[in-house]
């Protein structure tokens, strides 16, 4: 009499890679798995922010192959695992993957094109700043002058000359970027 066992684990470890990205979701594709004698009855897709974010998962069916993973925050380096599970439990996890959505940190204008002044208005314009693939959400303007240390964020009511630090941020939904401009306001004078 020959006698026959039927050994069951886990099943292999997927190779994951990205296939497309975008500015709030990246795409991902993976090969199939050994199912270790046992059919494979879905994914489990491990993700978070590179920076040390929580791990957050999902699951994926059986029969997948790729996944759009939505919702990630614009030019923000994310990192991947994905193992595969069946009867027995969890297979071993895929290497870890690390990948970037689209779009990175705001650019700032030059003076010129940023400030316009005269002896009773400062203008900015910010229209000039280039998004970088990632929308820009908010500004923040502060100003002093040059002599004070305190800043102050809204509308400058005061009259007079003199020259003004202005502290500008532009937010993102991951990036904040601060430039600094120096603004000369010169007292109108009649001649």
């Amino acid at each position: 009499m020959t006698l026959y066992i039927l050994l069951t684990v886990p099943p292999s470890a997927p190779t994951l890679h990205v296939a497309a990205r975008g500015s709030t979701w990246l795409q991902i594709q993976w090969s199939s798995v050994e199912n270790g004698g046992s059919a494979v009855r879905g994914f489990l897709l491990n993700f978070r922010c590179e920076n040390g974010g929580e791990w957050e998962e999902r699951s994926l069916p059986r029969d997948a192959t790729f996944y759009r993973l939505h919702g990630l925050s614009c030019g923000t380096e994310y990192q991947l695992q994905l193992m595969a599970y069946n009867a027995v439990g969890s297979g071993a996890p895929s290497a870890v993957l690390p990948s970037r959505t689209d779009g990175s940190q705001p650019l700032k204008p030059s003076y010129n094109e940023f400030v316009e002044c005269n002896p009773n208005n400062i203008t900015l314009h910010l229209r000039t700043w280039v998004d970088n693939g990632c929308p820009i959400t908010s500004f923040s303007i502060q100003y002093r002058e040059t002599v004070q240390e305190d800043w102050l964020t809204g509308e400058y009511t005061g009259y007079g000359a003199g020259d003004f630090n202005s502290k500008i941020t532009a937010q993102k939904t991951s990036f904040l970027r601060v430039i600094h401009f120096l603004v000369e306001v010169i007292k109108n004078t009649k001649l």
